[in-house]
């Protein structure tokens, strides 16, 4: 009987060290496959910044003019339209914020106020707002029609060489 117990213990020794192994190496496995998904990711992240750096370089080269390939020119009238809107946006709010910060004072009472208050917040008066002065120094941009600083060099929406 004592052999028969022992054959019994051992038969399951045996099986429990078989699923042991079993298990380790069906962790390396997954270890394996989950290093070489990591690393299949780290390349393709790398890959998509090379071809954003490309994509933005032959962009410029294009609106610049080194390139004229009628199909890529067709493909960045979208974004030559988007970064216009982008400029006008950015602009509009540097102009929204510049005008925030230029506050005024209240011709009545002197409290300062905002530069788009209507009203002081502290007595009520209406502010008298300040007229805008438009700087006469602007020209358009022969590439995207934005209006660029006359001293400017190139143009702050697409960045074509001015002449100057």
């Amino acid at each position: 009987m004592s052999n028969n117990f022992q054959n019994i213990i051992g038969e399951g020794l045996s099986k429990l060290q078989g699923g042991i192994e079993q298990g380790k190496q069906k962790l390396q496995t997954a270890q394996e496959i989950n290093e070489l998904n990591k690393q299949t990711n780290d390349l393709n992240q790398q890959k998509s910044k090379i071809l954003l750096d490309l994509g933005q370089l032959a962009y410029y080269k294009i609106r610049t003019g080194q390139i004229s390939d009628l199909e890529m020119t067709e493909l960045t009238k979208d974004l030559f339209q988007l970064d216009q809107q982008i400029y006008r946006s950015l602009r509009q709010l540097s102009e929204c914020k510049s005008s925030k910060q230029q506050g005024t004072t209240c011709g009545n009472c002197g409290n300062s106020t905002d530069g788009i208050d209507k009203y002081c917040g502290s007595c009520g008066a209406k502010v008298e707002m300040q007229q805008e002065i438009v700087f006469q120094g602007e020209v358009e941009c022969r590439s995207c029609g934005e209006l660029t600083p006359l001293h400017a060099n190139h143009c702050p929406c697409c960045g074509m060489r001015m002449n100057n």
